[in-house]
C-alpha cells in the first residue's frame, strides 16, 4: 500500500534529525531560536508554530503529529541555511527525501553607551572615555566582542581611534585633545553575532594649559666678553601634561632690551648666548609668548658680570740701544681667557718710579717713543691704567742702553804761527749716528802727545788758547803738531 505524505513525514522526520543531530548541535556561543511565523495549534497544551510542515514550540523543540519530540532546541549561527530531511529506509520502505526550506538567523541587536571621565579639561590633562556595549534583542547570554571607533570632531577636524572590547567594555586615555569644544561619538563594529551600534555625542571642553618659566645661567658670575649662556625651560603646569610649544624672548629687565628669540625645542627649553653684557648684576626675563595650547608665562634670573683681566705685553722696536738712539715702545693690550672685547684707557710707561711717558689705547695698543734713556740696563714697567669693563695690568722688560760713539775734530785759529804768538785751538764732538744728543764732559789738547790743556765743551765744543803753552814746551822750528783728547 503506497503511503501518504504525512506517513512518510511522521517516519523519516525523526530519522532525519536523529543522523543530522551532530551538525545543528546546539552553538553554547550563538543560539538564535527560530521565530514564529504562522499560526500555532495545541498539542498536549503545547503552543506549537508550523514551519514547513514541522509542529515547533517556542524553545526550538520540534513534533511529530504523534506528539513525540524528536529533537531541540535546534540553535544555528547568524545566516541562511538550508534544511531538509532524508528518510534512509528500512526492511520494509522505501528512502525518501524532503523539500529544502530556508531559514534565516539574524545577529542580535546591540547598544553602546559613551561616558567620558571630564566634561572639562586642559590641554594635555589625560581623558577617559568608556564604550559599554551590550545586547539589545534576543535571550541569549552573549556578550559582544570586537572593536569600538571613537571619533573625535573639533573646529580643525576630525579624528577617529580604536580600542578592543574586553567583557563588553572599550576605553581609551586621550591626553592630546584640541583646545575648544570636542564632540565624541563611538561606533561598535559588531561581531559575527551582534549587528553594530553607534553612541549619542559627549561633548568636552578643553582649555589651554597654563605654564611655568624656569630660567637659569651658566655661568652665574661671568667676566666682561665672557659668553654666558641662558637657559628657559617651559613645563606645563598640572594637570595639563603635553611639553609646550613656542617661542621664547630673552631680554634685560631694566630697559627691555632683547637679547633673542628662540623657539623651544622637543623637550621644551630655549637658550641664548650672550658676551656683550656690561660689568655690573643684570635680571634677565624670559617670557614665553603661548600657543593655541598652552598660556604665556615668563621667568627671571640674576647674573653678576663682573670687569675682565687683561693680557698686558709690550715690544721694543731695539733690544739694545745706544745712547740718544731713538727706540719705540708699543704695548699691546688684549682681554684674558675667554673674555671678549677691546679695552680702552692708557698706558704709562715708568723706569721705578720715574715715569717716561703715557700714551693712550687706541684699537687695544698704545705707543712711547724715547731716545733719552739713560746708558745702562734699565727695567721698564708698562702700567695699564684699566677701563670700565677690565681690570688694571701691568708688564715688565728689559732694556739695554750702551754709550754712543763720537767724532772729535780740532781747528786752530791761524797757521803758521811766529814763536810767542797767540793761538786759539778748537775741538768739536758729534754724536755718530744712530745715536744723538751734545756730549759735555772735558778735551784735552795734546801737542807732539803731550797734554798742552784741557777745556770743558760747551755746546759740544771746547777752546784753548795755546800761546804761552807752545813757548813753554820750546817746539822745534818745524811748528809742532796738535792734537786733543776728550775725557
Amino acid at each position: 500500500m503506497r503511503m501518504s505524505i504525512a506517513q512518510k513525514i511522521n517516519i523519516l522526520l525523526p530519522l532525519f534529525l536523529l543522523a543530522v543531530s551532530g551538525l545543528l548541535a546546539p552553538s553554547a556561543e550563538a543560539a538564535a531560536k527560530m521565530e514564529w511565523i504562522k499560526t500555532y495549534d495545541a498539542i498536549n497544551g503545547t503552543q506549537l508554530q508550523y514551519i514547513g510542515g514541522m509542529a515547533v514550540d517556542q524553545d526550538g523543540n520540534m513534533y511529530i503529529s504523534s506528539g513525540s519530540a524528536v529533537y531541540g532546541p535546534v540553535s544555528l549561527e547568524p545566516g541562511f541555511w538550508n534544511i531538509s530531511a532524508e528518510y534512509l529506509g528500512d526492511p520494509f520502505f522505501e528512502p525518501e527525501s524532503s523539500d529544502e526550506i530556508t531559514v534565516t538567523v539574524n545577529k542580535l541587536l546591540s547598544t553602546i553607551r559613551l561616558d567620558a571621565s571630564h566634561s572639562e579639561s586642559v590641554y594635555g590633562e589625560s581623558v577617559k572615555f568608556t564604550a559599554e556595549v551590550e545586547r539589545a534583542s534576543g535571550s541569549v547570554s552573549l556578550i559582544p566582542t570586537g572593536t569600538v571607533t571613537f571619533q573625535f570632531a573639533h573646529a580643525g577636524g576630525t579624528a577617529t581611534r580604536t580600542a578592543l572590547l574586553d567583557n563588553g567594555i572599550a576605553e581609551l586615555q586621550v591626553a592630546d585633545l584640541p583646545v575648544g569644544t570636542n564632540f565624541v561619538t563611538a561606533a561598535y563594529d559588531g561581531d559575527n553575532f551582534f549587528e553594530g551600534s553607534s553612541s549619542g555625542t559627549v561633548q568636552t571642553e578643553v582649555s589651554p594649559a597654563s605654564t611655568t618659566v624656569s630660567i637659569g645661567a651658566s655661568p652665574m658670575q661671568s667676566e666682561y666678553g665672557q659668553t654666558v649662556t641662558i637657559t628657559a625651560t617651559v613645563s606645563s603646569n598640572a594637570p595639563g601634561g603635553a611639553t609646550p610649544a613656542g617661542n621664547v624672548t630673552f631680554r634685560l629687565a631694566a630697559d627691555g632690551q632683547v637679547l633673542g628669540t628662540v623657539p623651544l625645542d622637543t623637550n621644551g627649553q630655549a637658550a641664548v648666548t650672550v658676551n656683550s653684557l656690561p660689568v655690573g648684576t643684570h635680571e634677565i626675563e624670559a617670557e614665553y609668548s603661548g600657543s593655541g595650547s598652552f598660556l604665556p608665562g615668563s621667568g627671571t634670573v640674576q647674573l653678576t658680570v663682573n670687569k675682565a683681566a687683561a693680557a698686558l705685553s709690550v715690544t721694543s722696536s731695539q733690544g739694545t740701544t745706544v745712547f740718544g738712539e731713538n727706540v719705540k715702545f708699543t704695548a699691546t693690550v688684549v682681554p684674558a681667557g675667554s673674555s671678549v672685547g677691546t679695552p680702552s684707557g692708557t698706558v704709562t710707561f715708568a723706569i721705578g718710579s720715574e715715569e717716561i711717558g703715557k700714551a693712550s689705547l687706541v684699537a687695544g695698543e698704545a705707543s712711547l717713543e724715547a731716545d733719552d734713556l739713560r746708558v745702562g740696563e734699565h727695567t721698564i714697567t708698562a702700567y695699564y691704567s684699566g677701563d670700565n669693563h677690565f681690570l688694571p695690568g701691568n708688564f715688565s722688560w728689559l732694556q739695554q742702553v750702551v754709550k754712543a760713539t763720537t767724532t772729535v775734530n780740532v781747528g786752530v785759529s791761524k797757521t803758521p804761527v811766529v814763536y810767542g804768538e797767540n793761538v786759539r785751538l778748537t775741538a768739536t764732538v758729534t754724536v755718530n749716528a744712530p745715536g744723538s744728543g751734545i756730549p759735555g764732559g772735558e778735551v784735552v789738547f795734546l801737542a807732539n802727545g803731550g797734554e798742552i790743556g784741557r777745556s770743558a765743551l760747551v755746546g759740544g765744543t771746547a777752546t784753548l788758547e795755546a800761546a804761552q803753552t807752545v813757548r813753554r814746551r820750546e817746539l822745534p822750528d818745524h811748528g809742532a803738531i796738535f792734537g786733543q783728547r776728550v775725557l
